[in-house]
């Protein structure tokens, strides 16, 4: 049998709470065709994974090639001896106790893999994105929730078990929850929540809040510096425990581009030590729109090596 060649184009989903992802990429880490399959829409387990066949054999067909191998990239974690996802389902229950990658390797006739979506988005920047040429770096993606993940040596860092960072419960205050993690300041929620408690008009868009600072309003510009405070909290913690050379803004609320990143580069002295500083940046993401997906191939890929 002819073993499948790791430069040949492979399938890559990323399952997010709004929709599945599903994209054609090749050894380039160029998105050759996507679609997308709303989560909502799902009646149940059967139907899904027949959408999910049929959306892979039009991405297929559009991206002009057949795919060797399958990455699949999920929330939370999922147990590695068979897949099942046992944690982080909360905004997929649909998917809860469920061996995903299993399920469409059968149905796909594909070698899979999987792993958490914010380890593939970290392995995407890393080798396709803004981490190039780094050892040692974070990516904080910042979206409803705040995950991420961390690479060292050029690798994601992952515990025991294969269990990822959760970097979005980084305790930041001491407060009774829900004003105290990451997550709770720099969601796309953290943000309206701190524009809100400065007299805005509550759910107030993340991108209106920015629009608003940026046309002078003092309570738009108080929110936002207040969350890029703690993003650079969260981002000098990163620094001086793991010497990292960059944090990278990734997410939906990083969509707002240098108004983000500038206020987080310039609160991060007052968290960073002085050593650590100089040798540390603060980065937007180079594929802020497919760096789970393009990590999610460089995953399926590397498995065809193994």
């Amino acid at each position: 049998m002819t073993r499948p060649s790791p430069s040949s184009p492979v399938l890559a989903l990323d399952v997010g709470g709004t929709n599945l992802k599903l994209a054609l990429v090749s050894a380039e880490g160029e998105v050759l065709a996507r679609d997308a399959l709303p989560y909502a829409g799902q009646s149940g387990l059967a139907t899904m994974l027949e959408g999910l066949a049929e959306m892979a054999r039009r991405v297929e067909t559009e991206g002009g090639a057949r795919a060797v191998a399958l990455g699949v990239a999920t929330p939370g974690y999922a147990r590695p001896s068979d897949g099942v996802l046992i944690s982080g389902t909360h905004n997929v229950p649909l998917l809860a106790d469920v061996p995903l990658a299993r399920l469409l390797e059968e149905r796909l006739h594909l070698p899979a893999v999987m792993l958490n979506d914010g380890t593939a988005a970290a392995l995407g920047e890393a080798r396709h994105g803004a981490g190039r040429g780094l050892a040692r770096f974070a990516v904080l993606a910042l979206g409803t929730g705040v995950g991420g993940g961390i690479v060292v040596e050029g690798k994601p860092v992952l515990g025991e078990g294969r269990v990822p960072p959760e970097l979005g419960a980084m305790v930041l205050d001491d407060a009774a929850p829900p004003f105290r993690t990451l997550e709770d300041f720099c969601s796309a929620g953290g943000f309206r929540r701190a524009y809100e408690r400065k007299g805005g008009a509550p759910e107030t868009p993340v991108e209106e809040i920015f629009h608003r600072a940026a046309a002078g309003e003092d309570r738009a510009e108080a929110a936002i510096s207040a969350a890029c405070r703690r993003l650079a909290q969260a981002c000098g913690i990163l620094v001086n425990a793991l010497n990292l050379q960059a944090c990278i803004l990734s997410g939906g609320v990083a969509a707002s581009g240098e108004a983000l990143r500038g206020r987080v580069e310039a609160a991060l002295p007052d968290f960073c030590w002085p050593f650590l500083l100089p040798r540390a940046s603060i980065r937007l993401a180079g594929r802020p729109a497919d760096a789970g997906l393009v990590g999610t191939a460089v995953a399926a890929r590397e498995g065809l090596t193994r």
